[in-house]
């Protein structure tokens, strides 16, 4: 059995690492499938101890503030109350009763209208020949898309985004220790939820054919969500909905950008969006880890996980194990052997998934179809101490089709 000691170390603490994650990884996971963080932290690293530690039941869901440091207040508060807080039976209550209002039907009913939007965002850029991906794109598509399957104004579609990116913050490392950064997320957080209140409010009086009246109306025989539970649920959908997908499409229009052979093959036969879109999820997940809690004394792959004590499982080095993917450092959006693991695995997998990949399917689709040539002004720099992975400012340079 290997000892926690014997484990290779990933220095997190430096700043340097998060510009170089992959190669770390790549060279901890030549040793083992298990790492350690040099705050002491047990990360599961590759794909097949990633999907024990997120699939075998044996293992809890981890209080991710708590791992980053907040201990106390709303933010606390908040998060036992998201599914993905929860645990069975509670979380397969909700996750059954969600699951018949959000399906897979109501997604692709949304498609047309997320396609147009992406459409309609890009048409200033293609004219002017530059765009700036984050607040002109990313930063719009994913809230709008959000916004319309949840049935919100358009106009509040950009309040929810900064709320949303402001709940973010909480996942960077040493976050339980900036008093002013909490001050700043709690009040979000307040905002978020009193908004969320008055929109049930109203469409408690004015039901529509949207996503929220769905969750307001659904019921499992006399069991139906209550007040707390749906305020927890919309604020869940919009901030996973919004933040982490507006993350990934500024990493989607990079990619598009940085590998010129591979989407010229997409924009040859657009049948290849889909798996363009799952090789970028796969290359670069913008969510880097997740974390569980083993309920008993666990042995993986020789490790001994000791109960109660939290595992990362890092979603982003999973990506590109050379044990399950060939060639795992290369970009290619025809890839036989895709196996994306940024969405999670197990019961917890995410809820939003199938919205997220329209998103950023329609995304791809119409910045690919709208410019014959794609350039990037400037190479990504990453976000640091960040569990949310962010490729900062993206400028691209566009030539119409």
């Amino acid at each position: 059995m290997t000892t926690s000691t014997e484990l290779p170390v990933v220095p997190l603490s430096e700043a340097s690492t998060w510009q170089n994650l992959h190669e770390h990884f790549a060279a901890a996971r030549a040793q083992s499938g298990f790492a350690l963080g040099d705050d002491g932290s047990t990360m599961a690293i590759g794909l097949l101890e990633v999907e024990t530690v997120l699939k075998d039941p044996r293992f809890g869901s981890a209080n991710l503030p708590e791992m980053f440091g907040i201990t106390g207040g709303p933010l606390a508060e908040w998060w036992p109350q998201l599914m993905f807080g929860k645990q069975p039976p509670e979380h397969t209550r909700l996750r059954q009763l969600v699951s018949r209002a959000f399906t897979p039907m109501r997604v692709e009913k949304m498609r047309p209208k997320i396609a147009a939007s992406a459409t309609e965002l890009l048409e200033p850029a293609i004219e002017s020949g530059t765009l700036d991906v984050v607040p002109d794109f990313a930063n719009r598509l994913p809230v709008r898309s959000i916004a319309d399957t949840l049935g919100l104004p358009q106009d509040a579609a950009y309040q929810i985004g900064p709320w949303a990116a402001e709940l973010d913050r909480i996942f960077s490392f040493g976050a339980g220790d900036n008093t002013a950064m909490l001050a700043d997320v709690e009040a979000a957080l307040v905002k978020l939820n009193d908004f969320i209140r008055t929109e049930i409010e109203d469409r408690r009086a004015n039901p529509g054919d949207d996503l929220l009246s769905a969750l307001i109306e659904v019921r499992d025989g006399s069991d139906r969500l209550s007040e707390e539970e749906l305020v927890a649920l919309v604020g869940n959908l919009i901030w996973a909905g919004s933040g982490t997908t507006v993350r990934q499409l500024s990493i989607a229009a990079a990619m598009v950008a940085m590998h010129p052979d591979q989407t010229a093959l997409v924009r040859a036969d657009e049948s290849l969006v889909e798996s363009a879109v799952e090789e970028i999820l796969r290359f670069e997940p913008t969510v880097v880890a997740t974390g569980r809690v083993p309920t008993a004394d666990i042995e993986v792959d020789g490790v001994m996980l000791p109960a109660g004590v939290p595992v990362v499982a890092n979603l982003l080095s999973a990506a590109r194990d050379e044990r399950v993917f060939a060639d795992p450092h290369r970009y290619d959006v025809r890839r036989s052997d895709s196996r994306p693991i940024a969405f999670g695995a197990g019961i917890h997998f995410c809820l939003g998934a199938a919205l997220a990949r329209a998103a950023l399917q329609e995304g791809v689709r119409a910045l690919v179809r709208g410019a014959t040539e794609i350039d990037l002004v400037e190479p990504p720099v990453w976000s640091e101490f960040l569990n949310l992975r962010d490729p900062g400012k993206v400028k691209l340079t566009l030539k119409a089709a």
